[in-house]
């Protein structure tokens, strides 16, 4: 089993890959993030950059490390900072979350699952609204491609 984790250099990121080690030993981890810092060395995983934003760097990235299952956890996470700049939140959480999802189909080899991570609340807030987009744009891929 492949596994690759967006937004693997966070705080969720270093967790679900600590999960997927114990609970599937013989499963290879890459990471994928924009800034992979040093969470390559410290999580023992590789770390393949990506800017959500480009598509076709997101296609890129599946291309190289040809995953058969996708964790998406990568977005703009800082309620303050999706209120100071919303254009952003918006631009990561749900173009970032399409970019993903359309890499995934249109990936050569099948990628048999993709877990997309929401944290949707019902609020006008800029941050839940975005997550609350991805989340309805995670819906019409899961129910148009499968």
């Amino acid at each position: 089993m492949r596994v690759l984790v967006t937004g693997v250099a966070g705080f969720v990121g270093g967790h679900v890959v600590d999960f997927i080690r114990a609970e599937h030993p013989e499963a290879v981890v890459i990471g994928l993030d924009n800034h992979p810092r040093d969470r390559e060395r410290a999580l023992g995983v590789e770390v393949v950059a990506a800017d959500l934003d480009d598509a076709a760097s997101v296609r890129s990235a599946l291309a190289q490390t040809r995953p058969d299952r996708v964790i998406h956890l990568a977005a703009q996470s800082t309620v303050d900072v999706a209120r100071r700049d919303p254009l952003s939140a918006f631009e990561v959480n749900v173009r970032g979350t399409y970019s993903v999802l359309d890499a995934c189909r249109t990936a050569g080899a099948p990628v048999e699952r993709v877990v997309v991570a929401s944290s949707y609340l019902r609020s006008a807030d800029p941050y839940v609204a975005s997550k609350g987009c991805a989340e309805v744009v995670s819906r019409s891929y899961a129910e148009a491609y499968g």
